[in-house]
C-alpha cells in the first residue's frame, strides 16, 4: 500500500505533488511516505535529480484541506476510451460543468493546465472518464480530485493513466477513500511514471 507508494515517490521522474489527506491509508504509512519525502528533500537539488531522476522533489499534501451510442448505434458500456466516451452509458449521469471539461481535456485545450474537479461526486466511474482523457492529454499539469469518493477503483483508474500521461505533476486526491488497495495501485503507476 502506502509502504510502496513511498518508494515509488523516490523513482518517479513527473509527478512532484500528491495530495492525499484522508484516504485511510493508515497514519504509520503516512509516516513512512512523509520521512521518504523528507530524505529527498535533504538532498541537495543537484543530487536529487540523480536518486529521483528529476530535479524537483515530489511533496505529500498529508494535512492540507484542499454513455451513449456506439457506432452500431448500441449503448456502450465497460472501460470508458477517450474517443467514445460521450456515447458511455454513464456519461449523462456527469454534470454539464465535468462532461464539458473533459471535452476540453480530450481536445488539449492549451489554456486548460489546471483543473479543478474537486466535489463533483465522481466516483469511480467518473475516474475512468477522467482517467481516460489523462491517457491523451498533453496540457494539464495539476488536476485537483478531492473529496469525489473514488475508492480504489478510481485510483486503479488514475494509475493507468498515470502510466502513459507524462505531464501532469500535481495531482490531489484527498477525501477519496482510495484505501490501501488504491495506494498499491498508484504506487505501480508511479514506478514507471
Amino acid at each position: 500500500g502506502a509502504s510502496s507508494l513511498s518508494s515509488a515517490l523516490q523513482v518517479n521522474t513527473v509527478l512532484t505533488t500528491l495530495g492525499m489527506y484522508s484516504n485511510s491509508i493508515g497514519d504509520a504509512a503516512l509516516a513512512d511516505i512523509k520521512a521518504s519525502l523528507a530524505m529527498i528533500k535533504a538532498l541537495p537539488v543537484a543530487d536529487r535529480g540523480k536518486v529521483v531522476g528529476s530535479a524537483a522533489a515530489p511533496s505529500v499534501a498529508a494535512s492540507e484541506p484542499g454513455g451513449g451510442q456506439g457506432a452500431g448505434g448500441e449503448i456502450l458500456t465497460g472501460p470508458v476510451e477517450a474517443a467514445t466516451m460521450e456515447r458511455h452509458v454513464e456519461w449523462p449521469k456527469l454534470s454539464d460543468n465535468v462532461r464539458n471539461a473533459l471535452l476540453r481535456l480530450r481536445s488539449n485545450d492549451p489554456s486548460l493546465s489546471s483543473l479543478d474537479l474537486s466535489n463533483k461526486s465522481l466516483g469511480s466511474i467518473g475516474a475512468e472518464f477522467v482517467s481516460a482523457v489523462l491517457r491523451v492529454n498533453t496540457v494539464l499539469t495539476t488536476l485537483k480530485l478531492g473529496g469525489n469518493s473514488i475508492g480504489a477503483a478510481g485510483a486503479s483508474s488514475m494509475s493507468s493513466a498515470l502510466q502513459v500521461n507524462t505531464v501532469l505533476s500535481s495531482l490531489y486526491l484527498h477525501v477519496n477513500s482510495i484505501g490501501a488497495a488504491g495506494a498499491s495501485s498508484l504506487s505501480s503507476a508511479l514506478q514507471v511514471n
